[in-house]
């Protein structure tokens, strides 16, 4: 198989050379580089995004876009964790994932996995698979740092979307569905799962085997699909750069988008697998929750912000919910329509017990918090406005979520006793989902825009908030637990 394509060669270069670079620049981050002669330098700032580059918070990405008419469609080359500790980079010869630093990565190609001081790849075999979830088990910092790979291909490609208009194509929007699906399920109960080592290995080398073919695939099909575009307008004295920016493009959408949809399905499909073998079926699971961004995380690191936590002694009851939802409504009267609209919407509760963790003198601790809104509530999240607002926003919730705030709302509800505590609890883990919800705006519209996209939420949109709202529920000073929840972004899936 030849992926020599995937660099660019001697005609091309000769080819930008000659000025053609202007035509094809937006096709050229395919190969990785920049026209020739040109400086690539980074966007000043943090949450900036060019034409085949976006920076944020929860990483980077070199994009590839589609089309020259508005709206273009945006496909990513690149993927990079912050600090660059895992990517998935589909610039080279191969598409390579790497999980850790160099120097002590483990590599995920096509062919197989290499692991730290190996030399050579194991095939993708059942042995690999498990020499692979072994390696994760036993290193703290590659199960952080694929866990941070997850997050940053989630996260920054819609983000991006939103702040540039541009679009997903249909393939990855769909791929996004799936993706927030898996991480939006994370609250079942490990009592479900089969956990027996060599089913999970068995299921986990058939999937991956299934997928390397996939991206070799659409690999070799977007290799051949360029080498013709190349001889076909590139030839030297017979150039036609804008029927080769054409041609390529055709390229970009015939193999290029389903080569990063596979790579990205193999990495998801390897974090499935460390979540089943690692996360839930390994022993004890009473003591520790489970983050979809994060991995295993102890509950015992919590234990100083969850002392102060005075939760009730079962589960939130409906009627509780309900009065905590009227209260919520009722505080956010006086900010944007769009707001409004989320407060009112259906909320649910995950609760630790539900995954069978439970914390010593604790009652009902929320591990996430979801909230379902029709299709035209939805689409308020997306308005033109809503965005410069957000500070001012995030400002004011702040100044809501404060206890004196909460404790007026409640008590002017005529809510007294225990139910007030409960209530007042409840009503800061709702009030938390809203400020993550501003901080994170661009991260949830760029979801909806790629489901609307689809024809997906006609229905409506559920919005997950998939870490620990009791943080900011059970400390002294919320704002320290909201820091804490504003580096989780929220999932947005399709209701029904």
């Amino acid at each position: 198989m030849n992926f020599s394509r995937f660099n660019i060669d001697p005609k091309r270069r000769r080819f930008l050379l000659s000025g053609g670079g202007i035509a094809v620049g937006a096709v050229a981050g395919l190969a990785g580089i920049a026209p020739a002669g040109a400086q690539s330098t980074a966007p000043k700032c943090a949450s900036d995004a060019s034409a085949d580059a976006f920076h944020s918070a929860f990483g980077s990405l070199r994009l590839s876009l589609i089309g020259s008419t508005a709206p273009q469609s945006a496909v990513p080359v690149t993927v990079s964790a912050p600090g660059s500790r895992a990517l998935i980079d589909l610039s080279g010869r191969t598409p390579l994932v790497r999980i850790g630093p160099e120097g002590s990565a483990i590599l995920l190609e096509p062919k197989g996995v290499r692991l730290p001081g190996e030399r050579r790849s194991r095939r993708w075999s059942p042995s690999a698979v498990k020499a692979l979830t072994d390696q994760l088990a036993s290193s703290a910092e590659h199960l952080t740092d694929l866990f941070s790979l997850r997050q940053a291909v989630f996260a920054l490609y819609p983000e991006y979307l939103a702040h540039t208009g541009r679009t997903a194509p249909k393939a990855l929007a769909q791929q996004q569905t799936r993706s927030g699906r898996r991480i939006a399920s994370f609250g079942r109960s490990p009592r479900t799962e089969a956990c027996h080592l060599e089913t999970i290995v068995e299921e986990t080398t058939r999937t991956v085997r299934t997928t390397v073919d996939v991206v070799l695939t659409a690999a070799e099909r977007y290799a051949q699909c360029s080498e013709r575009c190349d001889q076909r307008f590139l030839a030297p004295g017979r150039e036609r750069p804008i029927d080769f920016a054409i041609c390529e493009t055709e390229c970009v959408a015939a193999g290029f988008v389903d080569l990063f949809v596979g790579t990205v399905e193999l990495v998801e499909t390897v974090v499935e697998t460390v979540s089943r073998q690692v996360l839930i079926c390994a022993e004890p699971i009473r003591d520790v929750f489970r983050d979809p961004f994060r991995g295993r995380v102890p509950v015992d690191g919590y234990s100083g912000l969850l002392a102060g936590a005075t939760g009730p002694a079962a589960d939130f009851p409906a009627d509780v919910q309900a009065k905590a939802t009227d209260v919520l409504v009722k505080m956010v009267k006086s900010l944007p329509k769009a707001l409004q609209c989320v407060a009112t919407g259906t909320w649910s509760i995950t609760a630790l017990q539900t995954v069978g963790v439970n914390v010593a003198g604790l009652g009902s601790v929320p591990l996430g918090i979801t909230v379902c809104m029709d299709r035209e509530c939805a689409l308020t999240l997306i308005g033109a406005g809503l965005g410069k607002e957000a500070f001012s926003i995030v400002a004011s919730l702040i100044s809501l979520a404060e206890s004196g705030s909460i404790a007026a709302a409640v008590a002017a509800a005529g809510i007294t006793g225990a139910a007030a505590v409960a209530v007042s609890q409840l009503v800061l883990c709702l009030l938390a989902v809203l400020i993550v919800l501003m901080v994170h705006l661009m991260i949830v519209a760029g979801q909806i825009v790629a489901y609307e996209s689809l024809g997906m939420i006609a229905q409506g949109i559920c919005i997950t908030h998939p870490s620990l709202p009791v943080i900011a529920a059970g400390v002294l000073n919320p704002l320290l637990g909201l820091l804490a929840l504003g580096n989780m972004p929220l999932v947005v899936t399709p209701r029904g």
